[in-house]
């Protein structure tokens, strides 16, 4: 390794801790600081499309159709969440109706069968073997309802911490509509400004890297898509097999649940199945158990590769990146990934940065 080759490193490897120096600062003060404006300037681009579609086919001033774009937009996003809360809250209602006849039919039962076998179990074992279990069990029994209190004060004081944030939470969400309607209107101006804040060179990777991105992310929400309608065929066919009530409106509900971050078909699939085979209805929770281990072996023999496909890469470089991702970032990083590493992969194509690739 010669003196050349030494100062290049340590000047690139400096250039690099000083980019991500500044983005640590942009990220931790900047963005929080000045969030209403970044919201509203995300929703004005992702409405700019229609708007300017719009305009140049019904030959009318950007201005009036990006207002009245952007008023439709908030109008149907209030209608479409009043109508998921009101649905919501009828679901809610109806729960609490029925959680009581639910624990009279199914829990209580099955609550009462467990003791006779575990008093018979005691019953047939040396008197002081059974009084160490039983001595066992109270404690477990006693650690569970301490670690139950514990939760619910925990619980109380989040929701404590919560309603305290949400009058600051809705003037920002107050504020990113105000500066959604004015970028809306005069996106031109607003983008040139923020472009103005770069070198010329940083402005032309930039504008190529949007265009790169746009593409990239629609491929993969085509991937997602298909890995969501998947997961959806997956779970009407095995509802449907095993006789469940509502099966396609369940497995509508399980496959949702299954694409949002944190949340998967297991966090119900393998309750639901432990409790049925506890009630002793093994055909129907073994099925559930089964279900969802095919459902977790399709889903990770198939995303890397579905996802790889969509934007380009090789399944085992999707499934490192992913992996990586979510060790670092959690499950956002899982996404977010393939993307970045697209996107250093088409940085280093086009010059501006030199990999080792």
């Amino acid at each position: 390794m010669n003196d050349q080759y030494k100062q290049h490193f340590i000047i690139q490897t400096m250039f690099l801790a000083a980019i991500a120096l500044w983005g640590l600062l942009f990220f931790q003060f900047i963005v929080p600081a000045t969030l209403p404006f970044w919201l509203g300037l995300a929703i004005a681009f992702l409405l700019r499309p229609v708007t300017l579609f719009l305009a140049k086919h019904l030959r009318l001033r950007r201005k009036s159709v990006a207002f009245t774009i952007i008023l439709v937009f908030y109008l149907a996003l209030g209608a479409l969440l009043w109508g998921l809360a009101s649905l919501l809250w009828q679901q809610l209602q109806s729960l609490v109706t029925a959680l009581p006849v639910m624990y009279a039919e199914n829990v209580q039962p099955l609550v009462h069968d467990v003791s006779l076998r575990f008093t018979g179990l005691l019953t047939d074992l040396p008197p002081r073997t059974a009084s160490a279990i039983a001595t066992k069990v109270q404690s477990a029994a006693a650690d569970f309802s301490s670690g139950l209190t514990s939760l619910s004060g925990a619980m109380v004081a989040k929701a404590t911490v919560f309603a305290g944030k949400i009058p600051f939470f809705l003037l920002t969400i107050g504020f990113s509509v105000v500066c959604s309607v004015f970028i809306s209107v005069d996106y031109n101006h607003v983008a040139r400004f923020l472009l103005r804040q770069l070198p010329p060179r940083w402005q032309q990777i930039l504008l190529e890297c949007k265009a790169f991105l746009l593409g990239t992310i629609l491929r993969m929400a085509r991937a997602y898509l298909i890995l969501l309608a998947l997961t959806f065929i997956q779970l009407a066919i095995g509802f449907y097999l095993l006789r469940v009530e509502d099966w396609a409106l369940l497995a509508a509900v399980f496959a949702l649940l299954d694409f949002l971050p944190f949340i998967g078909t297991g966090i119900l699939l393998v309750p639901w199945g432990i409790f049925e085979i506890l009630r002793q209805n093994l055909p129907l929770g073994v099925g559930l158990l089964i279900l969802y281990a095919i459902i977790a072996v399709v889903r990770n023999l198939l995303e890397p590769k579905i996802v790889g496909d969509s934007i380009g890469l090789p399944p085992l470089v999707t499934l490192v990146g992913m992996y990586a991702g979510m060790k670092l970032f959690g499950i956002w990083g899982l996404f977010a990934a393939p993307v970045v590493i697209l996107l250093l992969q088409f940085l280093n194509g086009r010059g501006y940065i030199r990999l080792l690739l």
